[in-house]
């Protein structure tokens, strides 16, 4: 106590003292200041992207919650579409499709509002709910509605809609009302100290888990409108900040309403807690240090300055962020035990940070894992980074029906190793929290840890990581030990386990996504997309390598047949039968697509030069697909494809091209023979190019009056008199000359303009027949053929019925003239169509009989007036024994039907003869006459009358 007044009764020494206190003091709160900045600095980033990350993460769970409520909708839909009617009973079931607490209400509503409860009991007004419904609504996809409409006044009601038939957008629809609470998880909401809101596209907050203040929410909703992520700070009136961020999910694809935000914000008193409380030890160590000073600038000045000064250079270091800084103090005053306590803050700190921005690394790179196994790496690639153990082992959990499979990657030292098993359900005891036990008891609940070399009696630890639908991965580390002085390891692996099962789930839903946009949904072969994806990547390796390509086209032929007589159901059913048998006929080398409809698309490659020679080879294996037949329910039938052959770099060197040219080759196999193949060729190309010109001018060609009647005389060869012609119409196209019907009306019937050319032919035939009779030249009748295109027309017999009215053609002088292809694509309709006709006193002959598919069933119900045999069965009479039997035959067949019989091709005088005597008694060819332009026709029929005159008139002299 002396001492002490000594010292200050000496104005030196309080000179002294006080301006060593006050250097002290000063350097010691300047850095204190910088050290609370830079501080504040580094927590404000890393929460900041902190809430930034938990918008983010809640925004994602409520998007898979929505998906998983949808796709439990979609089932529900299915079965109503497919005519079962569920019961709340099972709907309510555990096992059911619905997840319990989730669905308040759930309805089917048509589109008048009329309403089919299943669960709850709520009086919702469907005629009001329709309404809104169609407000919004595109017809055919999901919708979430927020609506008044329900049974709690004054509360909306969030509803999601599903169509119940997707192939009837304005049908039946299922409506259920969704429990927010639930769907949110505000359970787990509710007990997070963020301040959480949901606003729909509105603006609207459907959910907070705590109240808010309506200015911060505000400027939220603001931000929402001009960015879909953002984070903040916010200040209100008082001067309280909050550090917000928000994210914003784009519901319009699959929901119909623009989006939903996330809103997560943080009092900045709870971001800023480590620096209050680093500013409290900061202020206590302070009030020590400054007694410190008094009493040691006192007694010792000089020797507490080299304590200070350290402890001066170190505060400056952690303040520039060098958290390994140590200070290096000895003795034992208050200086060491304050750099003890500077230390120990240093170390914290630092551990602390360090293992922050792991987690952020492990999940930057989680995030760009892409697939499953890659992630699984990186786990374990991160793991020693945040744990000691000897062993570790990271176990990949999927369920697949009734079996669980695991993948698991076990690391041993520096060397790693892979293992996977499937597992029945009840084999595994999979924890859903942090568990610790055994190897034993280990392997009990995960087997697939037996094979691996941990120690019988070592303890283990398992980290689950966990997700809605339950865990997703494991983490199996033994003997693990502190890793981290000052850091709760259970504490940093729960974290790193919410990564992993968020990164895996977000995995799982892109790799979902993605697999649905590149393979067709009927037969799970990769579609039009993908094939053009692989194709690409194959011609730059094709081209790189000098090697050979091929794209092969096939098409079913005759599909539209089945569908239209079986149904589009037994067509899907056929084409999944057809593409499981193609897939066994792929090999590893080639891929398969389903382009479109009944098309499928082949990619093959070869190592060689020699693929255009193998390709035959493969074709022929390709069609014992088609070798026995499919089963379709209780039918079995067998089909055809027809297939077109592009080769690269021949015949193109880009996919569209090879595709284009694949297509014309199949088409040209299938005009050739059902069933073939072919390899495209340049004088294909001249064809389609042709054929191509040939459309583009039959558009003009009714316009420009191209088009012209010949005819030819049907003979009545007892009498040798015309008795009708029939009318076959001729093309003289400009610069080209006069051309026949087979070079373009099979054009004309691909492109639909079949039924113009042929209702005007049927027109100006009935003109050209009146004028005929009103000058004199009496014919019976007038034959004009119909085409498969016209006769499928629901609206022909109401054209050949205006056809009469305007022309006043009497019904019993026309004929109709139908080949066999014509009907028997559509025998039911036609035959209803034909009875019509012939209801209105038309004639009906069967043309080409015996070329094509018909059947004595298809002729004894055919509503026919005559049947005309085919050149066919008539060129090698009477020569050819067949013919003369099938003639023999027909003509007997004929007279029990009561049917007339007409042969066409008569080209020399021993087949009229032999015709004649067998029966048969009208008939056309060259011999009797070639078809006539108009002109010609009069002539002959007049000269044909005038010797039929004089022959009746000498017939009747001899007989005097």
């Amino acid at each position: 106590m002396r001492l002490t007044k000594k010292i200050f009764n000496n104005r030196v020494s309080r000179r002294i003292v006080v301006l060593f206190i006050i250097a002290a003091i000063i350097p010691l709160l300047l850095l204190a200041g910088l050290t609370l900045y830079q501080i504040r600095y580094k927590l404000t980033e890393q929460h900041s992207e902190e809430i930034r990350n938990s918008a983010k993460m809640i925004g994602m769970e409520i998007f898979q919650r929505l998906q998983f409520t949808k796709e439990q909708f979609q089932l529900i839909a299915d079965s109503l579409n497919a005519g079962y009617k569920p019961t709340s009973k099972n709907l309510l079931l555990s096992a059911g499709p619905l997840q319990p607490g989730r669905i308040e209400s759930l309805l089917q509503l048509d589109q008048q509002g009329r309403i089919t409860h299943f669960i709850g009991d709520s009086l919702i007004d469907g005629e009001t709910l329709i309404g809104e419904i169609h407000e919004q609504r595109i017809p055919g996809k999901a919708m979430l509605l927020l609506s008044s409409t329900g049974e709690r006044e004054g509360k909306s009601s969030l509803y999601l809609i599903v169509p119940i038939d997707p192939g009837n957008p304005t049908g039946d629809l299922l409506v259920g009302r969704l429990h927010i609470p639930a769907l949110l998880d505000t359970d787990q909401l509710d007990l997070r100290r963020e301040q959480i809101c949901v606003v729909n596209e509105k603006g609207v907050p459907f959910y907070c888990n705590k109240p808010y203040d309506i200015a911060w929410l505000a400027d939220v909703i603001t931000l929402t409108h001009s960015q879909s992520s953002h984070h903040f700070e916010w200040q209100d009136p008082k001067g309280e900040k909050t550090f917000t961020a928000f994210w914003s999910l784009f519901l319009s694809p699959h929901y119909q309403v623009e989006k939903w935000s996330v809103a997560v914000a943080l009092p900045s008193q709870i971001v800023l807690t480590s620096v209050n409380q680093f500013q409290k030890i900061f202020l206590q160590v302070g009030v020590v240090t400054l007694g410190l000073v008094i009493l040691l600038s006192i007694f010792t000045i000089r020797r507490n300055m080299v304590p200070l000064e350290r402890l001066l250079t170190g505060t400056r270091q952690l303040s520039r962020g060098a958290f390994n800084t140590r200070v290096k103090l000895e003795g034992k005053d208050e200086f060491t035990e304050l750099g003890h306590a500077f230390n120990d803050m240093a170390t914290r700190l630092g551990n602390s940070f360090n293992q922050q921005a792991n987690l952020i690394d492990f999940s930057y790179s989680l995030q760009h894992a892409g697939i499953i196994h890659k992630a699984l790496h990186v786990t374990l690639d991160a793991l020693p980074h945040f744990v000691n153990s000897d062993k570790l082992a990271v176990v990949y959990v999927e369920p697949s029906g009734d079996f669980v499979h695991l993948e698991c990657l076990i690391r041993k030292g520096g060397a790693t190793s892979e293992r996977s098993k499937s597992y029945t359900a009840h084999q595994l005891k999979l924890p859903t929290t942090p568990w610790k036990g055994i190897t034993k008891a280990a392997i009990k609940r995960l087997p697939i840890l037996e094979p691996i070399d941990f120690s019988a009696d070592t303890e283990i630890t398992i980290m689950p990581a966990v997700i809605k639908q339950g865990v997703i991965a494991c983490l199996v580390l033994e003997q693990m030990e502190t890793h981290t002085p000052g850091i709760d390891n259970l504490f940093i692996l729960t974290q790193f386990c919410d990564i992993l099962a968020s990164a895996i789930s977000n995995i799982r839903l892109k790799q979902r996504l993605e697999y649905q946009a590149y393979h067709d949904p009927l037969t799970h072969l990769p579609n039009r997309i993908q094939i053009k994806r692989e194709t690409e990547k194959a011609l730059r390796r094709a081209k790189q390598d000098h090697l050979e390509l091929a794209i092969m086209i096939m098409d079913i032929d005759r599909f539209k047949l089945i569908n239209d007589s079986m149904g589009h159901v037994s067509g899907d059913e056929l084409l999944v039968a057809l593409a499981e048998r193609l897939k066994q006929f792929t090999s590893r080398r080639d891929i398969l697509s389903r382009f479109a409809g009944d098309e499928f698309v082949f990619l093959f490659a070869s190592k060689g030069h020699d693929l255009e020679n193998k390709l035959p080879e493969i074709i022929e294996r390709l069609d014992r697909v088609f070798h026995d037949p499919f089963s379709l329910g209780k039918r079995k039938i067998r089909i055809s494809a027809s297939k077109g052959i592009a080769m690269y770099p021949k015949d193109g060197e880009t996919f569209l091209d090879l595709l284009k040219n694949a297509d014309a080759a199949m088409y040209h196999a299938k005009h050739q023979k059902p069933g073939s193949f072919a390899f495209y060729t340049q004088t294909l190309q001249y064809s389609l190019i042709e054929e191509m010109e040939t459309e583009q001018n039959l558009i003009d060609a009714l316009t420009q009056k191209e088009f012209e009647l010949y005819y030819q005389p049907s003979i009545h060869l007892p009498s040798g008199r015309a008795i009708g012609v029939e009318a076959l119409i001729r093309w003289r196209r400009p610069h080209y000359g006069l051309i026949a019907p087979n070079k373009f009306i099979h054009i004309a019937e691909q492109t639909g303009l079949i039924e113009p050319i042929g209702n005007w032919v049927l027109k100006q035939a009935c003109k050209d027949f009146l004028r005929w009779r009103n000058d004199g030249i009496l014919l019976d009748y007038i034959s004009s053929n119909v085409s498969s295109v016209q006769l499928q027309n629901p609206n022909f017999v109401q054209t050949v019925k205006q056809t009469l009215e305007i022309t006043g053609m009497e019904p019993h002088h026309l004929e109709l003239e139908i080949t066999e292809t014509a009907f028997i694509e559509d025998f039911q309709g036609s035959l209803d169509k034909l009875k019509e006709i012939r209801e209105l006193g038309v004639r009906v002959a069967v043309d080409d009989f015996g070329t094509g598919y018909a059947s004595l069933k298809y002729l004894k119900e055919l509503p026919a007036d005559s049947i005309k045999i085919d050149r066919l069965f008539v060129k090698d009479l009477p020569d050819n024994q067949n013919d003369v039997a099938i003639v023999s035959s027909l003509v007997t067949l004929t007279n029990n039907l009561k049917l007339g019989l007409i042969a066409e091709g008569i080209e020399t005088e021993s087949q009229r003869l032999y015709l004649l005597n067998a029966g048969i008694n009208i008939a056309q060819g060259f011999h009797m006459s070639r078809p006539l332009p108009e002109t010609e026709l009069l002539t002959y029929l007049v000269e044909n009358h005038m010797s039929n005159e004089l022959q009746h008139i000498s017939g009747l002299q001899t007989k005097a």
